[in-house]
């Protein structure tokens, strides 16, 4: 194995450092072991598990892992395992690009999950504390670049029959956003490619959005509602921590006009008859 010939060599550099030990190694196999049997029972029942991205210092490993997931499950007539995708990262579109055609090469279909992203206050200051250059596209309207550009390379990446019955597949996407510049935006570009609703999903916050997820469900596209989950505990600092990271947003022209149909709403209620 390459971890143990890097844990093998004499000058104990960066490389030496990055090496699991063994009690690393068999925590990494049994948390596999515990993937795999959530992705089995998908496979059985012909569901998607969408694998979240975090912070930039484990991404990597959660990309490794997901990579390796999605050459095993995404070769039947589906695909199962969705990576997700940062486009507030510099250079995303391009990455998305490149496991297009990693997938397509090797014969798997690709599945993804777009969002914007969620520690950007946090990377930004971890790489100054670093000297590193932020990883963090520098304006809003770049990060906006960037999702529209990855979005638009996966509904480009249509039907290749030369590449098989998986490999030559469309590829599947669901763009995680509250914007609703961001969606129509998307579904102008399906009718562009005459792209599938079968092969676009939009997902939005349980509570929040509400007038967009209704409006696609009606509309016949696949909108999903995402629920926090778990022990208290381990949820209520999550979504702590999300309202921190996106705190940015709250005076955004959606999130505006999202309380303006509460406000009217609400209004409306309280009117006499």
């Amino acid at each position: 194995e390459i971890n143990a010939m890097v844990r093998g060599c004499k000058h104990q550099g960066r490389l030496f450092q990055a090496a699991l030990n063994e009690e690393e190694v068999k925590l990494y196999s049994n948390m596999l072991k515990r993937v795999q049997g959530i992705l089995d029972l998908a496979q059985e029942l012909g569901v998607r598990v969408m694998i979240d991205a975090e912070w930039t210092d484990i991404q990597p490993a959660i990309d490794h892992i997901t990579i390796f997931m999605q050459r095993i499950y995404n070769r039947g007539e589906l695909p199962i395992v969705f990576n997700t995708y940062q486009t507030y990262l510099k250079g995303m579109p391009t990455r998305v690009q490149r496991d297009l055609d990693r997938s397509r090469r090797e014969g798997w279909r690709f599945g993804a999950k777009l969002v914007r992203g969620a520690y950007m206050v946090s990377e930004r200051q971890k790489a100054e504390e670093r000297g590193l250059e932020s990883p963090i596209c520098e304006t809003y309207e770049k990060t906006e670049e960037n999702f529209h550009k990855a979005i638009d390379v996966i509904l480009a990446h249509g039907e290749d029959p030369s590449a098989g019955a998986c490999g030559g597949a469309a590829a599947e996407v669901l763009v995680a956003s509250h914007n609703r510049y961001s969606i129509e935006r998307t579904i102008q570009k399906m009718a562009e490619l005459a792209v599938r609703q079968d092969r676009v999903g939009f997902g939005q916050l349980m509570g929040m959005a509400d007038h967009l997820t209704y409006t696609l469900a009606r509309y016949g596209y696949r909108s999903y509602k995402y629920v926090p989950y778990g022990p208290v505990d381990e949820v209520v600092p999550y979504l702590i921590r999300r309202t921190q990271e996106n705190s940015a947003i709250l005076g955004s022209p959606s999130v505006q006009e999202e309380r303006q149909m509460v406000g009217s709403e609400l209004l409306r209620r309280l009117r006499p008859i």
